[in-house]
């Protein structure tokens, strides 16, 4: 939808899009934009998933591993190669997408918002480490919503500290 709507009209200028897994497939977006276009000039990078709500304490290992695969390793991977690719054209900018949740903490979603602090941590060593040079990495903090894939948000409370 965002790809038909920024490329209609008199538009001078080309964009695409893809949906992918967290997977290797971060090397081949940009291998296909570089083959398309000859240059990838912007970035977006978005990934967001969710463990089910529950107490920092008890939050499984393997809840914490797979939030943070693919809410930080997959924007660590696609800036990765992004940047190599700004790197060798000499330009280029990236927004890596975090969350309020990089700002802020709730309860409940300890993995989540490790994940969206690491986001904004990566992004600015990027930018700190290629502001001097030709590419520009950027955090972004989107507000508060209610997505579908998180019905659980919307339902949170602040509650007593917990009793051992």
């Amino acid at each position: 939808m965002v790809h038909l709507a920024i490329n209609e009209g008199d538009a001078d200028h080309d964009v695409v899009h893809w949906l992918t897994p967290v997977t290797d497939a971060e090397y081949a977006a940009v291998d296909r934009t570089v083959a398309a276009f000859g240059r990838l000039d912007m970035a977006y990078n978005n990934a967001g998933v969710q463990a089910p709500p529950s107490d920092a304490a008890d939050e499984t290992a393997a809840d914490f591993d797979r939030v943070n695969a693919v809410n930080l390793r997959g924007i660590w991977a696609c800036q990765k190669h992004e940047l190599r690719q700004m790197r060798t054209q000499g330009s280029g900018a990236i927004v890596n997408c975090s969350s309020l949740g990089g700002l802020v903490g709730l309860p409940e979603r300890a993995a989540y918002h490790a994940s969206k602090h690491g986001v904004i941590g990566l992004t600015r060593s990027a930018a700190v480490e290629y502001a001097p040079g030709a590419s520009a990495s950027t955090p972004c903090a989107p507000a508060s919503s209610r997505p579908r894939w998180s019905p659980t948000c919307s339902k949170a409370r602040p509650r007593p500290w917990p009793k051992s």
